[in-house]
């Protein structure tokens, strides 16, 4: 499937927005086992849109660029990633 654009963004996230809230109040009504089963497709659901919606905003490839770096220069210095210190 995938995230093109904004208005995709924006609708993907009303509809995670509206399974939390399921999730929500199938976690208040029901017993934890029964909620442990009945929770499961909706989390599978809420796990591949935020992968999406990861994806679309770059997060995904900046936590990839961020391991390698990590991997091949160690943890001390900068990386010309975001946010502060090192280097």
């Amino acid at each position: 499937m995938g995230i093109f654009n904004r208005e995709e963004l924006e609708h993907t996230q009303r509809q995670i927005t509206k399974l939390e809230l399921a999730l929500e109040e199938m976690k208040r009504e029901e017993s934890p086992r029964a909620y442990e089963i009945m929770s499961q497709g909706f989390i599978a659901q809420i796990e591949q849109m935020r992968r999406e919606i990861d994806e679309y905003l770059g997060i995904t490839s900046c936590i990839r660029r961020r391991r390698r770096c990590e991997v091949a220069g160690g943890l001390g210095g900068h990386h010309g990633g975001w946010g502060g210190g090192g280097g």
